[in-house]
């Protein structure tokens, strides 16, 4: 914990961050055990009003106990699907970080974990309790301070893409650990379970003898574009109690309908390090152990999303540990089958990507193009397993260093659609505009005309070709 403490000392504040004097944490109070304490971060109304003035686009984006909003849907069992609401997040977001600084000013210090490439730390409640887990950027793999070996030469770009996996830049996993709760929170019901994650920055505490978490709205453009020390910025995700992983129990122990909500969220996000490790088996409530009943299946949750949402030229480290399980391999049910090919809506997806720090186009048409095949091979009968073949090498591996002629049928179909859009540019069909409007202003491709969505609308033109020899093939 001293360890922790000291190396943290060392990491300097970036300047949009409201310095220590400005940061004040409210008494608690104790009334009998009906009361529980709580513990505020808040910021000061003269440095709200000084923010509001500042050109600096980060210094109105700190928050404490106002929660962000995400499209939450509600679709009827009949697969009719009602307007989108601006709905927000369960009241525990905003006391996520409120929880471990209390943690903090009690004593209760990070703690490393153990597993994992990355630097991620255990973060308690006032009690001492683990209540979340903390991955800082700047320790995540090949970044400047990763803990685990997993370091650049000297000299190496500072935000470079990962040799651990193509097409992903180092530094922005966390930003990505927020979307894929995000995405999967807005699917209601059919979510698969990520945890609750949000982002937030490590200051000086109020007193100076120790830190705090402030957090920030998930703006990858505001974050980045005025960024020079990013060390201090990373996910909470709230932490969820478990009796060990799929490694340890195996996938005869998960539920049919479980499964195949993971295997629909991965594919939205074309998840490249779905592994059986990733996928915890929740301890059941009120007991240290399995308390179900005999036989009974146990409940998963997904982790570790630091790389989903894949570049669109980079798709060759797509990855399902659940590509082979029985679970998949079975029709999906008559509700989850209605949500895919009628309640998900890519328009508004994307946007909500956007305003959850991935405003990479690339990688927003990866999801466009994976999302779109998994609403087409539902509608045409084929099973989670089937669609996965599509989308995987059959040695993912491999990933984006082996030859063309070992890609996956998707990365095949979507390098066909990007040089035919290059083709038809070249004969003076260009693109109409260079900024995507594809999302909650245009929800559909043909207005836009951008290069993305010329890709996109040449890729929906084709993909049902390769539809009939996948469902041939069980």
């Amino acid at each position: 914990m001293a360890a922790y403490a000291a190396d943290r000392s060392a990491v300097s504040t970036p300047s949009f961050f409201p310095s220590p004097s400005t940061l004040h944490v409210d008494k608690f109070a104790l009334s009998g055990d009906l009361k529980r304490r709580r513990a505020l971060m808040v910021l000061t109304s003269s440095e709200v009003n000084a923010n509001a003035g500042s050109s600096n686009p980060l210094s109105t984006q700190l928050r404490s106990i106002s929660a962000p909003t995400v499209q939450m849907r509600n679709h009827a069992e009949g697969g009719s699907r009602k307007a989108h609401k601006k709905l927000r997040f369960d009241v525990s977001e905003k006391e996520i970080v409120e929880h471990v600084n209390f943690g903090l000013r009690n004593g209760h210090f990070p703690d490393p974990t153990h597993d994992g490439t990355g630097g991620s730390y255990l973060l308690k409640d006032a009690i001492g309790k683990p209540h979340a887990v903390w991955k800082p950027a700047l320790e995540e793999p090949y970044a400047p301070r990763n803990p685990r070996g997993y370091i650049l030469a000297e000299g190496a770009n500072s935000i470079p893409f990962s040799p651990m996996r193509p097409g992903f830049r180092v530094g922005r996993g966390f930003l990505r650990e927020r979307a894929a709760y995000a995405l999967d929170a807005s699917s209601g019901k059919f979510a698969a379970g990520v945890p609750l994650t949000t982002i937030a920055a490590e200051v000086s505490s109020s007193d100076g003898k120790g830190t705090a978490f402030v957090e920030l709205q998930a703006s990858s453009s505001s974050i980045f574009g005025s960024l020079g020390d990013f060390s201090s910025i990373g996910s909470v995700q709230k932490f969820v109690p478990n009796m060990g992983d799929c490694e340890d129990y195996g996938s005869g122990v998960l539920d049919t309908g479980d499964v195949q909500r993971l295997a629909v969220l991965d594919i939205r996000l074309l998840n490249a390090d779905r592994h059986g490790s990733n996928i915890l088996i929740a301890r059941d409530e009120g007991s240290p152990t399995s308390a179900r009943p005999c036989g009974a299946k146990k409940k998963l949750v997904p982790i570790d999303h630091g790389f989903c949402l894949p570049c669109y030229t980079k798709l060759g480290g797509t990855s399902f540990a659940w590509s082979s399980w029985p679970q998949v391999r079975e029709p999906l049910s008559a509700g989850l089958s209605t949500f895919v090919e009628k309640g998900i809506d890519i328009a508004a997806d994307v946007q909500l990507l956007r305003e959850n720090g991935i405003d990479n186009e690339a990688c927003l048409l990866s999801m466009r193009m994976s999302t779109h095949l998994l609403k087409v091979g539902v509608a045409a009968g084929l099973t989670l397993a089937q669609i996965s073949q599509l989308l995987q090498r059959e040695d993912p591996e491999t990933g984006d260093t082996a030859s063309s002629q070992s890609a996956s049928a998707f990365e095949k179909l979507v390098s066909n659609a990007a040089a035919a859009a290059q083709c038809r540019n070249n004969k003076g069909c260009a693109a109409r505009v260079h900024h995507c409007t594809f999302g909650s202003a245009c929800t559909e491709p043909q207005r836009c005309g951008c290069e993305s969505c010329q890709i996109f609308l040449e890729f929906a033109s084709r993909v049902e070709a390769i539809i009939p020899n996948s469902k041939q093939q069980e």
